[in-house]
């Protein structure tokens, strides 16, 4: 009996073990003390409380805090980390490295059964890393890098250390720092570099303080040895409100086989940030939180972006009624000020237009919002209130991608593949405007004569991908198509989109684009999606074959892909 009932002790306690339900606890010290082996994992990206090894835990990487042996958390403690799904605070260290942070200014209220108090960072060190490719060493290589980041107000200087070995800086670079409103924004170009290296690097000032160190890999030369990958979407906004989390969870667990990424327009969201706060003003407060948020991925690997119209201006209530803000947040003057692309070295302006080249593929991102006639922003922003346009002198731009594109054209023996980034499609079958007709009378020759590849853009919140088509004429094969393909990737998540029809990791709302499909699919419609959230990976393999796969954000999964091969 003796044996018996320990035996049975035994089993009921690994029975309950097993069966252990941590979802009931709802903030962090609950959840990591649970008993039952600290069999429970709290996810910083959903706010819930999971089993250890869940496919409902949406956490990865180290994203969660356990004391359990048996988890991949990077914290075993709720102390002095506070996160909440509209903002997250702590250590310096936890919210530069290991968590995904939301903001670092705010108060996470009832975690742990108490209200944190913030994490208040040196009131002028690095906030918003971010770095983009440039250089050009002659030979259309790019060989520098350009680091970019905020501060709250101004500093001496804008400096980057770097060197080839961790905690080891043995040169350094100043750049420049711009303003538009009341942050300051500083951008230092990194020249000269070897290619294909890792550079260590931390950016700040002396006396303002240092951000933490990061690293990047440069570009290579226009014959890698191995291919690479390109995480292409477009229109992502941010956190809860922006239906973003999941998307930014999927980009997570990518990011170990990317390159770098390209942001084809639509960043933040930050214009329609009022719809979903109390506060007058959000604009900046939202466009902070997204670069924040992004930041362990985009102060790692190049973040490319190329402008959409919902980075034309700030059309809140606030801002309308506000003569400063009105005048100092229109015509895209957040987004210019915020980035630097290479477009001293490519003859473009600033992060409006410009090109650059990485490995045997030449990258154009182009600009469909202004600057060319009939541009749907050619004299107004988004809203029709504000005067946008007039970045270059009239035809500039359009002579500019003509220029671009044969020039990369007359270099096919050295970088065969050639694709454009825009935000607006020029095809797209779920959506019908006449604005993808003035886009096609616009760009669409230029692209037939100089055999553009792949043209990516987003705007329209679903996924959709054409056979090669030019005219309207289209070929089912993409094997020396002779013609381009265009892909829609619109659909990273953003306040924009609506409900959704599948099943999600449990505790997650109902989340999903629009809009639904027209009737009746145009011929050169591939495949379409409207259903889930998702990104895309463009896989360069070698310089006849590349493959471009739509990635589902729910659960990573391939939802279309193709292949398309070219004999030289």
């Amino acid at each position: 009996m003796a044996k018996m009932s320990i035996m049975m002790f035994l089993l009921m306690f690994v029975a309950y073990s097993f069966a252990s339900n941590c979802s009931p606890h709802t903030n962090c010290g609950d959840c990591v003390s649970h008993m039952g082996g600290h069999n429970c994992v709290w996810c910083t990206l959903d706010m819930q409380c999971h089993d250890v090894g869940s496919p409902e835990d949406p956490c990865s990487n180290g994203l969660c805090i356990s004391k359990s042996s048996l988890s991949t958390c990077k914290l075993e403690s709720c102390d002095n980390i506070c996160v909440f799904p509209t903002c997250s605070v702590g250590s310096g260290s936890v919210c530069g490295a290991d968590l995904i942070p939301e903001t670092t200014h705010c108060l996470c209220p009832n975690l742990n059964g108490r209200t944190c108090p913030p994490y208040v960072p040196a009131p002028n060190s690095p906030e918003e890393v971010h770095i983009a490719f440039a250089g050009d060493d002659g030979h259309g290589n790019s060989n520098g890098m350009a680091v970019s980041w905020m501060t709250q107000g101004m500093t001496n200087t804008s400096t980057v250390v770097y060197g080839l070995e961790s905690g080891s800086y043995n040169y350094k670079a100043q750049g420049i720092m711009k303003s538009y409103l009341k942050t300051f924004h500083h951008h230092v170009v990194l020249f000269n570099l070897k290619p294909s290296t890792k550079y260590y690097y931390k950016c700040g000032d002396s006396e303002a303080g240092w951000s933490g160190e990061y690293y990047f890999t440069t570009a290579p030369t226009a014959q890698p040895k191995q291919g690479f990958v390109v995480s292409v979407y477009g229109d992502m906004g941010f956190g809860v409100p922006g239906h973003a989390v999941e998307t930014r969870t999927s980009l997570e667990k990518l990011k170990s086989e990317v390159n770098f990424v390209w942001h084809v327009g639509d960043v933040a969201y930050a214009d329609d940030s009022f719809i979903h706060g109390d506060e007058n003003f959000l604009y900046e407060k939202v466009y902070n939180q997204y670069m924040t948020w992004m930041e362990n991925i985009t102060a790692q690997m190049p973040y490319m972006v190329l402008p959409g119209n919902h980075e034309s201006e700030c059309h809140s209530p606030a801002c309308i009624l506000d003569t400063e803000l009105r005048t100092k947040l229109q015509n895209f003057s957040a987004y210019f000020n915020r980035f630097r692309m290479p477009d001293v070295e490519s003859g473009g302006v600033g992060p409006m237009w410009y090109s650059f080249n990485y490995g045997n593929m030449h990258f154009v991102s182009m600009n469909t919002e202004t600057d060319w006639p009939g541009a749907p922003e050619e004299h107004r922003g988004d809203s029709g209130l504000f005067p946008a346009g007039g970045f270059g002198r009239p035809g500039e731009f359009m002579s500019w991608l003509e220029n671009d594109l044969a020039k990369a054209h007359a270099n096919r023996a050295n970088r065969p593949w050639i694709v454009v980034g825009g935000h607006r499609p020029l095809y797209c079958g779920l959506q019908n405007s006449s604005g993808q007709v003035k886009l096609r009378e616009t760009f669409e020759d230029l692209f037939r004569k100089y055999e553009v590849d792949i043209v990516f853009t987003g705007h329209v919140h679903s996924y959709e991908r054409t056979f090669p088509v030019y005219n309207g004429s289209y070929t089912k094969s993409y094997v020396n198509p002779g013609k381009t393909a265009y892909v829609v990737i619109g659909c990273a998540g953003n306040d924009e989109m609506g409900s959704q029809k599948i099943t999600l990791p449990k505790g997650q709302p109902p989340l999903a684009p629009i809009p639904r499909p027209i009737a009746d699919p145009p011929g050169w419609s591939a495949f379409r999606d409207t259903e889930y959230y998702g990104t895309g990976l463009l896989r360069v393999h070698n310089n006849t074959h590349l493959t471009w796969q739509f990635i589902h954000s729910v659960d990573n999964s391939v939802a279309d892909e193709f292949t398309l091969v070219k004999n030289l």
